[in-house]
């Protein structure tokens, strides 16, 4: 069995970039599935701008798994990315950047039930635009 744990560690995320961004694609579905399946255990803040680039990335899976790892970081420094995400065309998308926006206000990884997101999900998306502009950093700066 390969795993592909390459991006579970900051200094190797571009190499997992590299492979999620190409195009056309060179490496195997299942193979990008496991590079974005990955990127949900990446909780260094120093992740952020290569999470924040793969989080509009074409594919679905990669997007979804940089909210995660977005979220993970529980840094200010991810909400810039993740209001943009709001508007994301996936619903798993946009339900992992809810969540992400909880772990980073309440410091939890306590989640809501998909099903109570789909019943709610435009008061929600209404309610993080709003709470985003007091969670976003006072400053422009990314982490280094």
């Amino acid at each position: 069995m390969v795993t592909y744990g390459a991006a579970t560690l900051p200094g190797r995320l571009p190499i997992a970039e590299k492979i999620l961004s190409a195009s056309p694609h060179p490496a195997s579905r299942e193979v990008r599935a496991a590079v974005s399946n990955s990127l949900a255990g990446v909780k260094d803040i120093r992740a952020i701008p290569v999470l924040a680039r793969l989080l509009v990335n074409p594919d679905v899976l990669t997007r979804r798994a940089a909210a995660i790892a977005l979220g993970n970081t529980r840094s200010n420094h991810a909400v810039p990315a993740l209001v943009k995400a709001l508007n994301d065309p996936d619903r798993d998308v946009r339900y992992n950047v809810v969540i992400a926006f909880e772990k980073i206000e309440r410091q939890s990884d306590s989640a809501m039930a998909p099903e109570y997101f789909v019943k709610e999900e435009t008061n929600m998306i209404a309610h993080w635009r709003k709470r985003a502009q007091q969670l976003a950093p006072k400053t422009p700066e990314q982490p280094d």
